[in-house]
């Protein structure tokens, strides 16, 4: 009898160890899950974040070149709208809060401003790179904790796209700044405005060189960017003739808006693909976390069974009528 109860003992512990490490690992997965849940509500807001930079640009360079229509403007308060319901959802830390408010304030006065009429290039300037500034803020705090290898690549390639596309708004206010000068608006030199738009493709080339790592090589988003890169490197040496300027500059704002479109394709893209890594990791963490449940369970089953058992060859001898 001592010997049943040994060994029962020496095959009891073990299992109930090891039913109290499945708990553990449950627990893990079940909180692995829900964490990634609320980065992945998270991240649904950095398309969202991106596009409001978008139309924040668009906004901005029509504004400044006085070719602004209303349907620019709605479609900034849309984002604006889409954006700030969908903070509503996304539990943001204290600092990406607060840089978000900053940047939606930001888009609303330029809406406002848009509204009434095109204040000072200058001004524009500044709001632009504050709202930049805030979102960028935001931005950081939502992709920082991300581990995943699949969504840190999509985010990478989101926050690469935003780099790069973020020179054409310089762009457009040197070619905004260029015609002011051929009306005898400024007091500018076509050379210097020329110089301008120089150093700014040179910055827009560099950063779609960073982003080509990114993407496979045999992608084709790469070379359309580099493509229109190229093609506004050869409008703009017209840019200082007189002759030639208006035709050149009339160009540089049609490849400037085909740019804007090629981006915009590519952020959809990547978004989707952003969308599809985060609902992949999050349904392999609740895989994970049903599976160690079913595995618990099925231990701790093993283990009452196993209790039964035992209790039931020490009962047996015990009642056992007496001979």
């Amino acid at each position: 009898m001592a010997t049943a109860v040994e060994d029962g003992d020496g095959v009891d512990v073990p299992l109930m160890v090891a039913v109290g490490l499945g708990v553990l690992r449950v627990h893990e997965s079940l909180s692995a899950a829900t964490d990634f849940a609320a980065i992945a509500d998270r991240l649904t807001m950095v398309p969202l974040l991106v596009e409001l930079d978008a139309d924040v640009a668009v906004v901005m360079g029509t504004l400044a070149q006085g070719s602004i229509t209303p349907v620019m403007i709605d479609s900034l308060d849309q984002t604006i709208t889409a954006v700030d319901r969908a903070r509503g959802f996304a539990a943001l830390d204290e600092g990406a809060a607060a840089n978000l408010t900053a940047a939606l304030a930001g888009a609303r006065a330029l809406s406002a401003q848009a509204k009434q009429g095109p204040p000072q290039t200058a001004s524009l300037t500044e709001q632009l790179a504050s709202i930049r500034t805030a979102l960028s803020g935001t931005v950081s705090a939502i992709t920082q904790p991300i581990a995943d290898p699949d969504v840190t690549l999509e985010t990478g390639r989101l926050e690469d796209l935003w780099a790069a596309q973020n020179p054409l708004s310089a762009e457009g206010l040197s070619v905004v700044a260029a015609s002011a000068i051929l009306t005898g608006d400024s007091g500018d030199t076509l050379d210097d405005q020329s110089a301008e738009l120089r150093a700014d493709l040179r910055t827009e080339s560099a950063l779609i060189d960073q982003l080509a790592q990114r993407y496979p090589p045999e992608d084709p988003t790469v070379d359309a960017l580099r493509s229109r890169v190229a093609e506004r490197t050869t409008l703009m040496q017209d840019v200082p003739r007189r002759e030639r300027a208006e035709q050149a500059l009339t160009d540089l704002k049609n490849s400037l808006f085909t740019s804007s479109d090629d981006y915009s394709r590519a952020v959809a893209a990547t978004s989707a693909g952003l969308a599809a890594a985060a609902a992949k990791k999050s349904d392999m963490l609740r895989a994970d976390a049903w599976r160690d449940s079913l595995i618990v369970g099925t231990l701790l089953l093993a283990a009452i069974a196993f209790a039964v058992v035992i209790a039931g060859s020490l009962i047996t001898p015990l009642t056992a009528p007496s001979r």
